[in-house]
């Protein structure tokens, strides 16, 4: 308890020093809310915390449980309407879809079955593979009535979606939402979103769907170009694709990835807006990642704030 306790406050000065006034748990344990509770009542809150409990793909076969126990985390530590001071909110749920694109792991759900090497090490011959990473650990029906009874307890669902059959399959997910709560104050977020399908594009939009990226991976590096081979020229050209999601007009949100990432938001909006590494980058890390046009200055600004603000509904 006293380490989570010290772990919170020094996690609050990391935000604090980098001006951050709003952030979001996105995978939030019972002991993290505990801590925060016990730096609020200390009086020590320098943030408005935003808490989002998991619902694991297991729990999805008694759902009205699953959401009951979210929604007893909110009434047991949310503080109701929020204001401009510092205060605890859970109104959101974490739910992961898929693993990760990069390689190795290729845990990621994709629509295109991921490239393989038919040759060897020093012949390389890249063909067509067999894998499309896992399944969508949500099935579909089970993923819809989750999403229903979340928008019904008024909680935003938070997906984890790195593969475009992920993103997909999210993106049905609220379209059954939307149908069944047509009118609710529901504001989805997809996380991640690192290949879209460029049908879905527009899907983002007209769903009132937010994708949250975190805008530093759009950049040439170990985890994106290590791609290259398993994902062919042509995927490539749409990896992390930002600049083309705020075309089709989706809001898109800043999403740090802290701690798996450094807490750098400096770096994560000048790759969104220049697509490039640091300077100082090893040189195979040089040049512009894939064909996306990348964000303006504005929208790079307006992900970290304004718009992030409208999806904790701030």
């Amino acid at each position: 308890g006293a380490q989570n306790l010290k772990a919170a406050i020094v996690a609050l000065k990391t935000m604090n020093q980098q001006g951050v006034t709003s952030f979001l748990d996105a995978d939030a344990q019972p002991e993290d809310l505990a801590a925060f509770a016990a730096v609020r009542r200390a009086g020590k809150l320098t943030a408005r915390a935003h808490f989002a409990p998991p619902i694991a793909p297991a729990e999805a076969t008694t759902v009205s449980a699953a959401v009951a126990r979210v929604v007893s985390l909110r009434k047991q530590y949310d503080e109701g309407a929020i204001g401009r001071a510092p205060g605890i909110s859970v109104r959101n749920a974490k739910l992961f879809l898929d693993g990760v694109i990069a390689a190795p792991a290729l845990s990621g759900a994709v629509l295109e079955p991921y490239r393989r090497n038919a040759g060897t090490a020093d012949h390389p011959q890249w063909v067509p593979g067999d894998s499309r990473g896992p399944a969508v650990y949500f099935p579909a029906e089970a993923l819809a009535s989750t999403l229903v009874a979340l928008g019904r307890a008024g909680i935003d669902p938070h997906m984890h979606a790195d593969g475009d059959a992920a993103v997909h399959a999210a993106l049905d997910g609220v379209t059954a939402l939307r149908k069944v709560l047509p009118g609710a104050a529901i504001r989805p977020a997809i996380a991640h979103d690192e290949i879209v399908a460029p049908a879905d594009f527009p899907r983002f939009k007209a769903l009132g769907v937010i994708p949250v990226l975190s805008l530093q991976w759009g950049k040439p590096a170990g985890d994106t170009l290590g791609l290259r081979d398993y994902f062919g020229p042509e995927r490539m050209k749409i990896l992390e694709p930002a600049g083309l999601l705020a075309a089709a007009g989706a809001r898109i949100a800043f999403g740090s990835d802290w701690p798996v990432d450094a807490l750098d938001e400096w770096f994560a909006l000048k790759v969104g807006v220049t697509r490039t590494n640091a300077p100082d980058a090893p040189a195979e890390y040089r040049g512009r990642l894939g064909e996306d046009p990348g964000l303006s200055r504005e929208a790079v600004l307006r992900a970290a704030t304004i718009n992030a603000a409208h999806e904790l509904h701030e």
